[in-house]
Parts: structure tokens; sequence; C-alpha cells
């Protein structure tokens, strides 16, 4: 069932353009290694004209367990995402939200 959730949503924020451009987690034919070559032709093309570079790395592992189900739930409102969909990610974290506490 998740997997047509993911595939579902994957679609919709696709083709209504929801995702910016530079995104490459959660889109279909690219992968978060897009980040990383695109980290390295960044640095290179600095060092060859001799600037300095600096990069910054945030570990996110645990992101999910951190994020207020409501306002995610209030994102999705905002993104158009209704009806079943909504029914279906609002139950799935009230069932997430009760085997934490």
């Amino acid at each position: 069932m998740e997997k047509m959730v993911v595939s579902t949503l994957k679609w919709f924020l696709e083709c209504y353009k929801l995702l910016d451009m530079s995104q490459s987690g959660f889109k279909n034919r690219r992968r978060t290694t897009d980040h990383i070559l695109r980290l390295h032709d960044t640095v290179q093309k600095y060092l060859a004209n001799q600037h300095h570079v600096l990069a910054i790395f945030i570990d996110l592992e645990k992101a999910y367990n951190m994020v207020s189900h409501q306002v995610l739930l209030f994102k999705l409102v905002q993104m158009g995402i209704n009806g079943r969909m909504f029914n279906f990610i609002n139950s799935f974290l009230s069932v997430t939200r009760s085997k934490c506490d």
C-alpha cells in the first residue's frame, strides 16, 4: 500500500511541478547522488578560477521523526493533496504517533 501511495504522490508532485527543479530525491530518474556530482562540478569550477569553496553538510538521518505531523498535513493541503490520499496519510501518521507515545 505504501508503494502505491509513494508512486501516486510522486506522479502528483511531478505532474503539477510542485518539487524544486534542483531536488533529486523523490523524483523519477534522479538520485540523491546527483547532488554530490553537482557539488563536485561546482567545486572544480570555482577551484579552477582560484576561488575559495566552503561546503556545509547536515545529517538529516532522523529528520522524519522530528517533523511536526500537523505542519506536514497543512503543507499537503496547501499543495492540493486532499481526499482519500490525504485521509490515508493522516491515518498513517496517526498510527505512527500512537506507536511513539
